[in-house]
């Protein structure tokens, strides 16, 4: 069914499956955080993951958001980019006359201008990036620019960045939690055979040498391989 409820909650176990919320910094992500921020000229700039209640700011650069820190998920703008359409752009131009003009962070002036596009994981928006000015950066209304199409698209290009480096990203844990699953099952396998009392060895036929002998091949021969 596609019922919101259910949509949600696909979103979230999407977004968990990833197992990026709540993880430490890390430089593939503060790389592209910190490259958007030099292109637009941004106060702040910020890749952000939304469960059930949070916004987790995975990487942030600037005066209001920095990596680790945890909003409660209906008081951001961030709440409304996810339910976007992918590649997307989300854009307030001016947040004092908008709808999130009671945001505490809209009424003392840390935001007056936020962009935000979703970050759509397996047709999933699990998170977003984005970026805002607030009033210092912009004491003259007339002389602020737009966020213009090529921006938006600059803004849509570093999300399918950032999504790349997630799926890059699982791909790496899946990889060395299989490692490790194997090198366990080695090590039950090597403890299995040192429980014998008989004898026994393993041969390498590529480099004509013994590689492994249990404890009984080391108590009958006296030959270890250490």
């Amino acid at each position: 069914s596609s019922s919101p409820d259910n949509v949600e909650k696909q979103r979230v176990e999407i977004l968990l499956r990833a197992h990026i919320m709540d993880t430490l910094p890390e430089e593939e992500f503060d790389r592209i955080i910190n490259l958007a921020k030099r292109i637009f000229g941004a106060t702040s700039c910020a890749i952000t993951f939304i469960d059930t209640e949070r916004c987790f700011v995975k990487s942030g650069a600037g005066l209001c958001c920095t990596s680790g820190l945890v909003f409660p998920r209906k008081l951001t703008i961030c709440n409304a980019t996810i339910l976007k359409p992918e590649n997307s752009c989300y854009v307030v131009e001016n947040s004092h006359e908008s709808e999130w003009k009671d945001l505490d962070v809209v009424k003392n002036g840390t935001v007056c201008f936020y962009a935000g596009v979703p970050l759509t994981l397996a047709r999933a928006n699990i998170g977003t990036i984005w970026l805002c000015g607030d009033d210092n950066s912009f004491p003259n209304q007339k002389k602020r620019r737009s966020f213009n199409e090529e921006d938006q698209k600059t803004l849509i290009d570093l999300a399918n960045i950032v999504v790349q480096t997630i799926e890059l990203r699982t791909e790496k844990l899946k990889a060395e939690k299989e490692k490790s699953g194997l090198l366990l099952d080695r090590l039950k396998l090597l403890r299995g055979i040192n429980l014998f009392s008989d004898g026994l060895v393993t041969w390498d036929i590529n480099t004509q040498t013994i590689v492994f002998v249990n404890k009984g091949f080391e108590e009958i021969t006296g030959f270890s391989t250490k």
